[in-house]
């Protein structure tokens, strides 16, 4: 598993080093890097996300949990969605 990070981070550098850095290029970057860390999946705001969480869950909580919270970002929509 080692050899293949090791591999791997070498394939990204590589990659990286012969792709022209565009606006384009790094908002796919982006993209790609906020995908593995969770966040935006099957949706395009925050908003959206949260409905779409709240479908799986397939009832409405009563308590919400910001895990992680940065900017609270989550926490202000949750209480725009569910005043109460």
């Amino acid at each position: 598993m080692k050899k293949l990070k090791s591999y791997l981070k070498k394939v990204v550098n590589f990659s990286l080093s012969l792709t022209p850095i565009t606006q384009d290029f790094l908002r796919i970057l982006s993209k790609l890097i906020n995908l593995a860390q969770g966040k935006g999946w099957g949706s395009s705001t925050i908003r959206q996300e949260i409905k779409a969480c709240l479908k799986l869950l397939n009832r409405t909580p009563r308590i919400f949990i910001d895990v992680g919270a940065n900017k609270g970002l989550y926490s202000i929509e949750i209480k725009k969605l569910y005043p109460a």
